[in-house]
């Protein structure tokens, strides 16, 4: 859909009196849009319409726009002519000569055809599995010489130097540019866990191998962040990831608890740092902060319009960026403390569950809130993989009944919790409530955190000595 710069579409609406050329927001409902439309359209049009059973936009056709979609979803082109008509108006189906005219335009209604963009869509698809397969064989590769890691390293290279070009040569390739800039971080990650290796990755990882992986990808994705645009907070989540994951794999070099400890440092400091993330993009990004009133009424001058609006990008990419990686290595951490047979690891990976998808809330762009809700259930998947594996194997075919009721339950309530909350805005009693639950559960990690790695033993140790 063609719109008009800052999320406007163009649309003239044709009113019983009067001709009307306007821009509208695009991802607002019809339905909050039609107040704005009555007044332009005619003085007394809105008290008019409480006889006819009220007003509704129409394209030239005869079709209604539905009022809970938006100019965007309902595919409004710019400049497009629309009907403000009474809504009991009888407005005759289009008659067709012909019969196969008929049922060609209920099909291209029905959906969209295949164009350009699908079949560009489709290309970048079928190299995406292409290079997919390329990382399977560095995988399974035998590590003689190290020839699969440099084999890998080498295509990361390759693939970073064609992103690049592409994103700077043409603006239309810029997908594929993501692409390819994807996938090189993913090759270099791989190339250089399997470098230093000596058997094939698909054999296990040691923890210095985790720790070369995590620094190819430090290396490729800051490459990436200066060398591809568009591709900013792809390069930042890589880095962040390979940050965390460096982390754990050096701190299960260096102290007793191995795995499980450094899963528990790493994912309760991430979890726990959510809160400051808005301010330290905001302080990263440049992004001024609103002017303190002074005693003698001096005002401070205004930062320029554009200037304050690259700002604000760039804090936004970073913002998302930073959500991603650490929603990333969040989910990678739950899992870890999961595989860890402790009661007090188990504990510990279902607050962190639960802190991520209450600190969620906070974020109200989807591109911020999603990276919480994902890592938040990919560790509550981890949790119920965990309840089902402590079945014994004997009886899991008597136990699979009850847990599939449990499932229908689960998934029946969230889903008509989902289509309630859709609807209706819930209590504030219940943000009240969640705000505590956040409070709580950000106490409980760190002490969590203290019980997996043992801190708890050694004072008890240090103190009856």
């Amino acid at each position: 859909m063609t719109t008009t710069d800052g999320g406007l579409v163009r649309i003239i609406m044709l009113a019983p009196k009067r001709r009307v050329e306007m821009a509208v927001p695009e991802h607002v409902p019809v339905v909050g849009l039609l107040p704005t439309l009555l007044r332009h359209g005619g003085p007394t049009l809105a008290e008019d319409g409480v006889e006819r059973g009220g007003w509704v936009l129409r394209r030239l056709d005869g079709s209604a726009l539905e009022p809970d979609r938006s100019m965007a979803a309902l595919g409004v082109h710019d400049g497009e002519m629309l009907v403000l008509a009474p809504r009991d108006q009888e407005w005759p189906e289009p008659a067709y000569d012909d019969v196969a005219e008929a049922i060609a335009a209920t099909a291209q209604r029905l959906g969209a055809r295949w164009n350009a963009q699908a079949t560009r869509a489709t290309g970048l698809a079928a190299a995406g599995v292409a290079l997919a397969l390329g990382l399977l064989l560095v995988w399974v590769t035998p590590a003689d010489k190290h020839i699969a890691g440099y084999a890998a390293l080498a295509t990361a290279v390759v693939l970073l130097g064609a992103a690049a070009f592409l994103s700077r040569t043409a603006a239309a390739d810029r997908a594929t540019a993501v692409l390819l800039a994807g996938f090189g971080t993913l090759y270099a990650a791989v190339g250089g866990a399997a470098a230093p290796a000596l058997r094939p990755l698909a054999d296990g990882i040691t923890a210095w191998q985790v720790v070369s992986g995590a620094a190819a990808l430090v290396c490729a994705g800051i490459a990436g962040r200066f060398a591809v645009t568009g591709h900013g907070r792809y390069s930042i989540a890589a880095v962040v990831f390979a940050v965390g994951g460096g982390a754990m794999g050096f701190l299960a070099t260096v102290q007793e608890t191995a795995t499980a400890g450094a899963a528990a440092i790493v994912g309760g400091a991430l979890a726990m740092s959510l809160f400051a993330l808005p301010r330290l993009a905001m302080n990263q990004g440049g992004v001024p902060a609103p002017p303190i009133p002074s005693l003698t009424g001096a005002e401070e001058p205004m930062p320029v319009a554009a200037q304050l609006s690259q700002a604000v990008q760039r804090s936004d990419e970073l913002l998302a960026g930073l959500l991603l990686g650490i929603g990333a290595c969040i989910a990678l951490s739950v899992w870890l403390l999961v595989l860890t047979p402790s009661t007090g690891a188990t504990y510990l990976a279902a607050a962190i569950v639960a802190l991520c998808a209450l600190r969620a809330r906070a974020f109200a762009a989807v591109r911020h809130r999603v990276p919480l809700l994902c890592a938040a259930a990919a560790g509550a998947a981890a949790l119920g993989w965990l309840g089902w594996t402590g079945v014994a194997a004997a009886d899991r075919p008597v136990a699979l009944i009850p847990a599939l009721a449990v499932v229908l339950v689960v998934a029946g309530a969230v889903a008509a919790a989902g289509s309630r909350v859709s609807r209706r805005a819930p209590s504030p009693h219940f943000g009240r409530a969640g705000d505590i639950a956040d409070t709580l559960v950000t106490i409980a990690v760190p002490i969590l955190v203290a019980l997996v790695l043992g801190l708890f033993g050694v004072m008890r140790g240090i103190w009856e000595s």
